[in-house]
């Protein structure tokens, strides 16, 4: 099966932000919830695929120093 799009695509239009992060903190803040992170990922997805691709800046990935 040939990939719709290339992992290109997937990595550019998925980076996750800062605004990703805050929006997240964010929601944990008002659910006072534990979430897994399948489901944050999926909060995420859905974002990008209803309000478009993101804008802000990239989160910085210091754990990968």
């Amino acid at each position: 099966m040939t990939a719709l799009f290339p992992d290109r695509y997937w990595i550019e239009e998925f980076q996750i932000t800062q605004a990703d992060l805050d929006r997240i903190a964010k929601h944990i803040r008002e659910t006072n919830q534990a979430h897994d992170l399948t489901t944050l990922a999926r909060r995420v997805v859905r974002g990008r695929l209803q309000y478009g691709p993101e804008t802000s800046v990239p989160a910085p990935s210091t754990w990968a120093r």
